[in-house]
């Protein structure tokens, strides 16, 4: 082979690879950028926060089964006439927070207007209710002498004596620090998806003495009233 046939085939071989690269061999075509969030997008209104939030009501969020028994209520009345009655009693107790008290006050934002914390408020107890009450083992009374019995008197003394202690275990057992923490949680939650972002979510101070609901209490019998010496119980 010659030199000007060598040159002939070596000019067509570059040709060729310059075709080859030019509509075989593709660039991958360059990735447009992700637009970046915009700065000045409209953040969720503290009204929208809070109407949110209100229409969530009242938010129970502990509940605590309360059982009692051999709970005594004794009438040591004078010339025998002692009454003494045996109660059972099963209850229960619940915690939350108010909704509806959280105004556009208790919600905080930054300078570009999104929200950055929401203060509810303290938990309370919410309800109490008595859900079987029975008296039994009853002693004493139905005589002359001792002007009938009084045992409806005793069993309404019994639910007034087991509904307070109803409230008392339930305090003992941190009912309204639990319901603080779990209205964080739940209120917390809520206001993040409905932002997008991380809001904090705390809690105002609790009062000294916790407000006790009408539903807590059961009122004593006419006339009733403890002794003195805390042995019982006499009518006025």
């Amino acid at each position: 082979m010659n030199a000007n046939s060598q040159l002939i085939i070596g000019v067509l071989l570059g040709a060729v690879i310059m075709l080859f690269v030019l509509f075989v061999v593709q660039p991958e075509p360059a990735r447009e950028p992700e637009p970046a969030a915009d700065p000045t997008s409209t953040p969720v209104s503290p009204r929208t926060i809070l109407s949110g939030i209100q229409a969530l009501d009242e938010l129970v969020t502990i509940r605590i089964d309360v059982a009692l028994v051999e709970l005594e209520v004794r009438d040591p009345a004078p010339l025998g006439c002692t009454y003494t009655a045996q109660h059972v009693a099963k209850g229960v107790v619940e915690a939350g927070i108010d909704l509806a008290a959280i105004g556009e006050t208790s919600i905080e934002k930054n300078f570009l207007g999104y929200p950055t914390k929401v203060t509810v408020p303290s938990p309370k107890l919410t309800s109490c209710r008595i859900e079987y009450f029975r008296q039994y083992d009853q002693q004493g009374g139905g005589s002359a002498k001792c002007f009938g019995d009084n045992w409806e008197a005793m069993s309404e003394i019994g639910r007034h004596l087991a509904m307070e202690q109803f409230v008392i275990h339930a305090m003992d057992r941190n009912i309204l620090e639990r319901a603080g923490r779990r209205a964080i949680y739940e209120v917390g939650g809520f206001v993040s998806n409905l932002t997008g972002g991380n809001v904090h979510i705390e809690s105002e101070d609790p009062p000294e003495v916790p407000a006790i609901p009408s539903s807590c209490s059961v009122d004593l019998p006419d006339n009733w009233v403890q002794r003195a010496d805390g042995s019982g119980w006499r009518r006025e």
